[in-house]
């Protein structure tokens, strides 16, 4: 297995994941995406660079999968994906989890008013999320 100079990735790589339909496929998208993104200039040998560096970072993902990962970033933006924007449309970071302090206090106030059962398992884990979030918080100060 040979390396390539500037990259450093195997040639074969991407064999293991992606067959040669998939990988013209591939091929064929990163090409269009450049042009529609108006990255033009780029050399066949800076090309075949980008798709086998694409195809090494993304050979745990379906073809199809990342395919239209490559087409939601077009739609979206107006440069040319790195692999882990594509990752990122395929797997989105969550937004860690924050209270609702509204729905706390309400949560507080009906077992005030209705006493100590009046909540259902679910309610008291919440009110106890969110007091440890709280002190967590306060924690990292």
């Amino acid at each position: 297995m040979a390396l390539t100079k500037r990259s450093g990735l195997q040639k074969d790589s991407s064999a293991e994941r992606f067959n040669a339909s998939e990988m013209a496929l591939l091929s064929s998208v990163v090409g269009h995406t450049f042009d529609l993104q108006h990255q033009y200039g780029k050399t066949p040998s800076q090309i075949e660079t980008l798709v086998r560096g694409f195809a090494w970072a993304l050979r745990g993902y379906p073809m199809e999968t990342i395919v239209n990962a490559f087409r939601e970033y077009v739609l979206r933006k107006g440069d040319v994906p790195s692999p882990s924007d594509i990752i990122n449309i395929i797997n989105p970071q969550k937004e860690p989890w924050t209270p609702d302090w509204k729905v706390y206090e309400a949560l507080k106030e009906r077992k005030k008013a209705e006493g100590e059962f009046a909540l259902t398992t679910e309610e008291e884990e919440y009110i106890k999320a969110c007091e440890e979030w709280s002190i967590n918080r306060f924690k990292e100060r």
